[in-house]
């Protein structure tokens, strides 16, 4: 691969898989990005318009109800949350 390892580079590479329709690569791709370091906001955004973009609505909110677990304090990951729970039509929800 011409891509290199970096994170941006595997950031690029797990968009490139998503473009191309291989979702399972570009979901592993994100999942390894945010186990590395689970503030890259940029990252959780990706792998939660993975989830939208392929109707896995359990997983996008599973995943946000992690994140807010694990830090209800961060403004940006509770804008996020807010935004994504209104585009899955979760206006109620938390």
């Amino acid at each position: 691969s011409t891509i290199p390892q970096s994170r941006i580079g595997r950031l690029v590479r797990a968009e490139l898989h998503e473009a191309k329709g291989e979702v399972p690569q570009a979901e592993e791709l994100l999942r390894e990005l945010l186990a590395e370091n689970e503030g890259d906001a940029r990252v959780l955004e990706r792998l939660l318009a993975l989830y939208i973009a392929t109707n896995r609505r359990d997983d996008a909110l599973d995943l946000l109800e992690s994140r807010v677990a694990q830090n209800a304090q961060d403004q940006k990951l509770l804008l996020m949350v807010g935004l994504a729970y209104r585009r899955l039509g979760e206006d109620t929800r938390m």
